[in-house]
């Protein structure tokens, strides 16, 4: 069978972002999200009291969006992942590298602590081993339509796919060439729920890959 997550990026970045992908997860249009740790502030306090609960009472994912500054890839990785369980008193529900940074080099540690923690991580059928629990398919580029998603979903084999979408509403506080992008991704994650419905496509976060 066919199984969908749908996952909103970068919770933690800024409070708006954070309102879009609360809303999204509320109303069960995203199934995942990802927490920048790197990003969070005391501010979003109250956003992340609101995640916590989100996933004691609906079925979500939440997990790490690691921030590699430098090659002390280890120490990144290991110091994201205790402050995420600090602030969410739970192991991540699944482990990825953000924006691609030092991916050729990093993400093998990455890949190392999901096998510790015998947790999924992002696929990267060329970075990965067979033993790491992950999807057979993720879809993401910056400025994909709806259609090009539907499209690469509909030429897949009865797989687990991840489709990656980065919702958020305008933040003038934030500078980003993605700002446009990010709202137009709150109406791509409702019409992405309504085609899988109609196809009858299992929508299911990363809680359900094992």
């Amino acid at each position: 069978m066919k199984r969908v997550i749908i996952n909103a990026d970068d919770f933690g970045m800024t409070p708006l972002y954070n309102k879009a992908i609360l809303e999204l997860l509320w109303e069960g249009w995203a199934t995942s999200t990802s927490v920048m740790m790197s990003r969070m502030s005391i501010t979003q306090q109250d956003d992340v009291l609101e995640l916590k609960k989100l996933r004691a009472s609906h079925d979500i994912s939440i997990w790490l969006h690691i921030e590699f500054f430098d090659t002390r890839f280890d120490f990144h990785t290991q110091r994201q992942l205790q402050w995420f369980i600090d602030v969410f008193d739970h192991i991540p529900d699944h482990i990825d590298l953000h924006a691609n940074t030092y991916k050729e080099d990093g993400y093998p540690y990455v890949a190392k602590t999901a096998l510790e923690l015998w947790i999924p991580c992002r696929y990267y059928e060329w970075l990965i081993s067979d033993d790491n629990k992950t999807t057979q398919k993720k879809i993401s580029w910056s400025r994909i339509t709806v259609d090009e998603i539907v499209s690469e979903i509909q030429q897949c084999d009865d797989v687990d796919i991840e489709v990656i979408l980065h919702p958020g509403y305008m933040d003038d506080r934030y500078i980003t060439s993605m700002q446009s992008e990010r709202v137009d991704d709150i109406d791509k994650c409702h019409s992405l729920k309504i085609f899988c419905e109609t196809q009858w496509i299992e929508l299911i976060n990363y809680r359900d890959i094992c």
